[in-house]
């Protein structure tokens, strides 16, 4: 849509000895709101704790007049999650940016950088022209993790001109994964044996299923002890050739899963501290 011209206003008024004058003011150009188009897009549709998310903000200026001394303001996320709907800002201000104007790069001034937002400003862009800022976003540790969870950024673009303020919001939903670490070590020696253990940590917000434990013993004894957790494993579970030791053996009825970790927020902070699901192996052998 293009700007619209007023006409031109006159004023008739008298003055000293019934002297009439006219005057007439100058032509007028405004810019109607439904010429500016904010929209907002972003390359990933979901999040984990630690990832770089990068966001897409359009502005299309179909008026035939330039826009001049624009702002965005980025809030850094509202989050939602199952426990509370009211979170700290669950997003910060990764130092990336590129402004474009019609696909060609042009420069911008850093954006200002505050707890709960950031504000790009725009000197100008020219008529009939699209302007595009990529900015990236990491998550952080006030971002809610659990199942269901999700986080809205909101885009306001404040246009001095013509006084409006126009707003766009994109919402990621958090990855449903089994984020998974593991840690081996000894636990104790003994004439002839050893005594170790192998830790399963999952950090994600579902269980890991299916899992299959492979290790390598500097033995070549059959008298092996495992247990995971409380529970034995008879011989039928697992498998040992030529020191290579798989849990579960292939075929094996029985199953190793690690339960999902537990997200508790921290009141004061905002932060999610996170309590892994975790498995341990406890393996006694003979060398």
């Amino acid at each position: 849509m293009k700007s619209e011209k007023l006409t031109s206003a006159s004023v008739t008024f008298e003055y000293g000895n019934d002297i009439s004058q006219t005057v007439i003011s100058n032509p007028t150009n405004f810019i109607s709101a439904e010429s500016i188009i904010l929209e907002k897009s972003c390359l990933s549709e979901n999040y984990f704790l630690g990832d770089k998310i990068t966001y897409i903000i359009n502005i299309k200026n179909n008026s035939d007049i330039p826009l001049f001394n624009l702002k965005i303001k980025e809030d850094m996320g509202k989050s939602k999650n199952t426990y509370n709907p009211d979170s700290y800002s669950p997003l910060k201000y990764a130092n990336i940016f590129k402004h474009y104007i019609n696909g060609n790069e042009s420069e911008l001034n850093a954006p200002k950088i505050y707890s709960d937002k950031i504000i790009f400003e725009i000197n100008s862009l020219p008529a009939l022209s699209s302007g595009t800022i990529i900015y990236s976003a990491e998550i952080t540790e006030t971002a809610p993790l659990e199942v269901k969870s999700s986080i809205t950024n909101n885009s306001s673009l404040i246009i001095p001109s013509t006084g409006k303020t126009l707003t766009a919001s994109h919402t990621i939903n958090v990855k449903e994964i089994a984020d998974i670490k593991t840690i081996k070590q000894i636990k104790n020696s003994f004439s002839g044996g050893i005594t170790y253990s192998i830790s399963i940590y999952n950090y994600g917000n579902i269980p890991a299923k299916n899992v299959v434990i492979k290790d390598k013993i500097e033995s070549t004894s059959s008298n092996l002890n495992i247990k995971i957790g409380s529970k034995s494993l008879s011989s039928s579970d697992y498998s040992f050739i030529s020191n290579d030791l798989q849990i579960p053996s292939y075929g094996s009825k029985y199953s190793v899963s690690v339960p999902e970790a537990e997200f508790i927020k921290d009141e004061t902070s905002g932060k999610f501290g996170i309590i892994p699901g975790t498995v341990e192996l406890n393996i006694d052998y003979r060398v």
